[in-house]
This record gives structure tokens, C-alpha cells and sequence, in this order.
């Protein structure tokens, strides 16, 4: 699949919900910390609730931690992870487009992410885990108890989500600027996360390459996505296109987003920056 890809470490693209809704898919990658403001974080909300597709890698987990709406839309946050070593990755799904490229087992130096909660507890599928004694981590048990088992390093989304969490509201707090509204707040985009990638040097391997490219493509691809509940099927993300690039479409709302005519998609990837972030 072919796709255009704007790379940013400006937060100033979530000004308004006109600049993101251009784009099929946004991609927080290797971001840490408060990267947006109160208003910016009620715009990604908006996307997400339109259809909007995500893509998380690496500390993306790690990021917007006192949003819960954002921790429930990748399915948890970023716990803990002991020191750099190497670890064998294990393929749970070998169907999945992220996964298919990858070798059964795969060893290599990574940091071996753990997880407040269990990304299963939010709609999600785990394709990648790690053979828990292919590595040294004193507090592994623990981890266990929070995260779920097998552990949790890869995972996708296709069905549609409560971003309030169950709670009746937006999944906002009110402690960090943000607005909480009471309501249903559901999101139907995909999403997918990955918690590899620490290191320059695994960037430059072509398995991992495929891995990252797969992730993207799925989340891209437009077929209708199973609702959490009976209702009928909504068309998922990587296919809407902004109402000024559509004249007369309607405007996407948190049910529907226009199916996109165009052979390519469009990309926003979020990444760290020296200025506005800390590298995980």
C-alpha cells in the first residue's frame, strides 16, 4: 500500500480538528510526556471519535499519562522496563501483516517493555510477546499480575472502543485542564502498537522495517471493523478524506468517516523532539 507521510515534532497540527482530519492515520512515534495542550488533546479525542486511525510505537505508551482517554485508546500505558539486553521475541499471530515478516523467535537487544494494565481489557488482540526467560528482570512476577499473560509487546485493535472507559464520560481530566463531558465517547478506528524499536541500530534491520511497515498498512487498509456491540458495521479508519478536499461530503462525526477515494493514504507522524520531549 502506498501512502504519504508528513514527519512533525510540532503539536501545533492539533491546533484544530481541520489539520487532522486530512490525515488517515496518526503515528506517535517514540513520544514521551505532555506533548499537547488541554484543546489539542479535546482535537485528538475528535479524531479518534471520527474514525481516525493510531499507530503507537515504543514509548508512544509513555505519553499523555494524565489522559486516560489516550492510555484507553492504545490499550494501556508504559509501566517499567529493566536495562537494555537482549531478548527473544515470540510471534503469537503469524497472519497479522506486522507479524507475518517476523521469524518465530527473533532475538535482539531491545528494552523489554512491562504494562500498567492488560491491553486485553481494552479490545485488544496481542500478536507478539517475549519468552520471559530469554532475559534478566528481578520483578517479572509483578509485571505479570498487571499486565496479563502471555506479555503483552504487540497488539492491534479492529473493534470499536469506549475511550471513557466504561465510565459515561470522555475519558478527560478535569486535574490537567482538560474538560470531562458525560456521554458515549466510542471510537471505530484501528490501531495498532508496537512497544519495539529503541535502538538505531534495529531501525536499520529490514525485519524490523517490515514489522513497523506492516502495522501502518493494516491500520491504513479500509475494510468495515466489527463494532463492540450488534449494532450495524462502521466503516474503520485510513480512509477519510478532509470536507475541503471533498466539497460537499459530509462532515465525519463520531459514527462515520467518508470512505477516501485516493490511492494513497495520508500519514501525520508524530516523533520526539530534544525540545518538547524526553527519549524513553
Amino acid at each position: 500500500m502506498g501512502y504519504n507521510a508528513t514527519f512533525t515534532e510540532d503539536p501545533s497540527y492539533f491546533d484544530n480538528t481541520t489539520s487532522l482530519a486530512r490525515y488517515d492515520a496518526l503515528v506517535f512515534l517514540s513520544t514521551t510526556q505532555e506533548v499537547l495542550e488541554a484543546e489539542q488533546k479535546a482535537n485528538l479525542e475528535s479524531y479518534l471519535l471520527s474514525g481516525g486511525g493510531l499507530v503507537g510505537i515504543h514509548s508512544a505508551t509513555d505519553t499523555l499519562t494524565t489522559t486516560p482517554f489516550y492510555g484507553t485508546a492504545f490499550g494501556a500505558y508504559f509501566d517499567r522496563h529493566p536495562e537494555l539486553q537482549n531478548a527473544t521475541f515470540e510471534v503469537l499471530n503469524d497472519t497479522h501483516p506486522s507479524t507475518a515478516p517476523l521469524p518465530a523467535r527473533w532475538n535482539y537487544v531491545e528494552e523489554v517493555y512491562n504494562f500498567k494494565s492488560d491491553p486485553r481489557d481494552a479490545n485488544v488482540t496481542v500478536i507478539l510477546t517475549v519468552d520471559p526467560d530469554s532475559y534478566q528482570d528481578s520483578s517479572k512476577a509483578g509485571s505479570e499480575a498487571l499486565q496479563g499473560s502471555p506479555h503483552p509487546i504487540a497488539w492491534y485493535r479492529e473493534r470499536a472502543l469506549d475511550l471513557g472507559n466504561n465510565t459515561g464520560t470522555n475519558g478527560m481530566n478535569a486535574t490537567n485542564g482538560t474538560t470531562v463531558e458525560q456521554g458515549n465517547f466510542v471510537a471505530n478506528g484501528r490501531m495498532w502498537y508496537t512497544a519495539l524499536g529503541h535502538t538505531i541500530e534495529i531501525w536499520r534491520d529490514p525485519i524490523f522495517q517490515a514489522h513497523i511497515k506492516g502495522g501502518i498498512d493494516w491500520v491504513l487498509e479500509s475494510p468495515e471493523i466489527s463494532p463492540a456491540d450488534n449494532s450495524t458495521s462502521i466503516p474503520a479508519a485510513g480512509a477519510v478524506a478532509a470536507a475541503t478536499s471533498q466539497p460537499g461530503s459530509d462532515t465525519p462525526t463520531s459514527s462515520t468517516r467518508k470512505l477516501s477515494s485516493r490511492s494513497s493514504r495520508i500519514v501525520l507522524s508524530i516523533f520526539a523532539c530534544t525540545v518538547l520531549l524526553a527519549s524513553l
